[in-house]
């Protein structure tokens, strides 16, 4: 009960919980990180530890790469459950996207383009027009 008492003592005492605390939360964004990794790297990853072992199988010590390939696969089984979740969340968002990419090049260009509302042909008229040399 007296070192509780003492400032010092207490400082160190609260230090050390700061400290664990902020240890914790590393150790929890690198857990979350390797979630968000893509599941066709992780399996490539798996592949090349699976081969790793496999020539290690005659010297007997494949207990360790066996532990990494159990992590990585249960990693990337975790990273395609959230990847399905997020989707399902998400599908409008996640195609939305993809299809509405578009490039402004007026200010490289110096040229204006209307934007199209809707995706309709082209009128005849631009069709048969010749380029112009150069440009």
């Amino acid at each position: 009960d007296k070192l509780s008492l003492d400032p010092v003592a207490q400082h160190r005492k609260d230090e050390k919980k700061k400290l664990a605390a902020k240890m914790k939360k590393q150790r929890d964004e690198r857990k979350e990180a390797k979630f968000q990794l893509d599941p066709k790297s992780l399996q490539a990853e798996i592949d090349k530890v699976r081969s790793h072992a496999e020539l290690r199988q005659a010297g007997g010590s494949t207990a360790r790469l066996q532990a990494k390939i159990d992590e990585l696969t249960s990693i990337k089984e975790e990273a395609e459950r959230r990847r399905a979740a997020q989707v399902e969340s998400q599908p409008e968002a996640a195609t939305a996207g993809q299809r509405e990419v578009s490039l402004d090049l007026s200010a490289i260009l110096g040229k204006r383009k209307a934007p199209a509302a809707a995706p309709a042909p082209a009128p005849a008229a631009s069709r048969t027009a010749r380029p112009t040399p150069g440009r």
